[in-house]
């Protein structure tokens, strides 16, 4: 059987003290990472959804994803 999860992940523009990052979030779980500006949008978003995933030390086979109105969303199949 195979189980579908779902990590969202949103864009943090540059403040004062920080630069931009993107925040990936699964369930009450989320990581924060620095934005890596020689990756395209959806490079980066699904780069945040990874750490997110390798952080949780979730398995997976597959992550399939898409922007959504705040961000992306990737369905995580494991």
């Amino acid at each position: 059987m195979k189980l579908f999860l779902a990590v969202t992940t949103k864009y943090l523009g540059p403040t004062d003290n920080r630069g931009s990052r993107i925040k990936a979030t699964f369930g009450s779980e989320n990581l924060i990472i620095p934005y890596h500006s020689n990756l395209n949008p959806a490079e980066a978003h699904q780069e945040a959804a990874y750490a997110l995933l390798n952080y949780l030390k979730i398995t997976f086979s597959e992550l399939k994803g898409g922007e959504i109105k705040d961000g992306y969303a990737f369905i995580v199949i494991e």
